[in-house]
């Protein structure tokens, strides 16, 4: 099957303050995704996704989106996500990497025991599928968690440590249909959590791509030989192991939704990608241990979302 998606799963991006990164990225992003025609929806950058079958180029990715502010009781939250990876192959059967999530929280109203800024550092082994053997297979070690514990290794504890992996298998039945099944463990319901995959492929031209299964689905549409437009419904989570400011409270913070975004990826160059996305996270939820000790489930319902990417084929 071809690959059509140029685009890049994931986002980072270099920090502002709080309110002049808001109004850049909504500006700078809607501006160009106007330009080209593309009104959409967004990836989320602090979801990592190892499921997901990687492109085997080699290459540098970098992102950045902002989430709209949302009400949690009587408090309001911001967000903002960034993102980086980095894959070189190793021979003709391997990939490996690593890669950053980021999120920093404008949490201080809501009162949860962390300091709002969030990191996820993930190294990568993925083993290739091939002509001639069906299977793929990816690892990722990684460390989840609050600045002050991610920055301090005395602050670790067993539960900043996350191992994610991904087992699956892909068969053609003939040019159009490709079906997938397969194992995949990881942050992207919010818990650890391992869960099936299953997903059949349907391309019945060079221009379109029809991926319909579970966890994702997604539908890719390649206008012309240097864009490429997708729709995407995912899970969109993660969870880090945190501590409060004074570093006397420690506790378990995630966040969980499903996601739905429409990208427009633009190959400027052969070595250079643009992707542009509008999102909505519905029934995003956060939970998160306050200062009072309860650990509520803090409903934000459906959050409007907005990004850019770069990637470097290299």
């Amino acid at each position: 099957m071809k690959d059509l998606d140029y685009s890049a799963d994931e986002r980072a991006s270099d920090a502002l303050s709080r309110g002049a990164r808001r109004h850049a990225g909504y500006v700078a992003a809607i501006g160009l995704a106007g330009t080209l025609l593309a009104a959409m929806p967004v990836l989320g950058a602090a979801s990592y996704d190892l499921c997901r079958e990687p492109s085997p180029e080699p290459s540098l990715r970098a992102g950045y989106e902002v989430h709209d502010d949302v009400r949690l009781g009587d408090a309001e939250l911001g967000r903002d996500d960034w993102a980086a990876d980095l894959r070189v192959r190793a021979g003709d059967d391997w990939l490996i990497g690593g890669s950053y999530r980021g999120a920093l929280l404008d949490e201080s109203e809501v009162g949860f025991q962390t300091n709002g800024y969030l990191h996820g550092f993930y190294v990568e082994l993925h083993r290739l599928r091939t002509a001639d053997r069906r299977l793929r297979w990816a690892i990722a070690p990684a460390l989840s968690g609050s600045s002050n514990v991610t920055k301090d290794p005395d602050e670790y504890d067993g539960e900043a440590w996350q191992f994610l992996f991904a087992a699956v298998w892909e068969w053609s039945a003939n040019e159009e249909l490709t079906y997938r099944a397969g194992l995949c463990a990881d942050h992207r319901f919010g818990r650890y959590r391992a869960y099936p995959v299953v997903a059949l492929g349907w391309q019945p031209n060079a221009d379109w791509l029809v991926e319909a299964g579970f966890p994702d689905t997604r539908v890719t549409w390649r206008p012309g030989a240097t864009l490429s437009s997708a729709f995407a419904v995912y899970p969109n989570g993660n969870e880090w192991y945190v501590k409060d400011k004074s570093l006397q409270y420690a506790s378990m913070f995630e966040y969980r939704a499903w996601a739905a975004d429409l990208s427009l990826a633009w190959r400027a160059t052969p070595a250079i990608a643009f992707t542009f996305v509008l999102g909505v996270d519905l029934n995003a939820e956060y939970r998160g241990e306050l200062v009072d000790g309860s650990r509520p489930a803090l409903d934000a319902g459906t959050v409007g979302r907005v990004g850019i990417e770069l990637e470097w084929m290299f």
